[in-house]
């Protein structure tokens, strides 16, 4: 296994990992915080938008981009978020060959954030 980290997405909690690559693949998660100030937008919109922001910077660190992702899980505080989160989703998936995903709702996300992702991306043999 091999840990991913990158000062362009937040990493405030030593015990939490940004990304781990094994076996091919890059398991990463995202949530909506800056990685500069750690603060946390108030509209969901800007959330989501930071979060795959932060997400990228992740894939990036390893060598990937977001046209990498196999699979999405994304967690809503409120699923009436969910249209708005697919118009935004859209801006940054691959539309010719989208991840798989899922979309649940969880009530009392940490930190009162109102999305967080968690993903797998392929990793280029070399």
């Amino acid at each position: 296994m091999k840990q991913i980290s990158t000062s362009d997405a937040p990493g405030y909690l030593p015990f939490l990992t940004q990304g781990m690559v094994s076996n091919g693949l890059l398991w990463a998660a995202a949530i909506p915080r800056d990685p500069k100030t750690l603060d946390i937008p108030a509209t969901f919109e800007e959330q989501v938008r930071l979060s795959f922001r932060n997400l990228a910077a992740v894939l990036d660190a390893a060598g990937l981009t977001l046209d990498s992702l196999v699979k999405v899980n994304v967690y809503l505080a409120d699923m009436a978020d969910w249209a708005a989160f697919n118009e935004i989703y859209k801006e940054y998936v691959n539309l010719s060959l989208p991840p798989m995903r899922c979309a649940v709702q969880i009530a009392g996300l940490n930190n009162g954030y109102l999305i967080e992702l968690d993903v797998i991306a392929e990793v280029e043999e070399s």
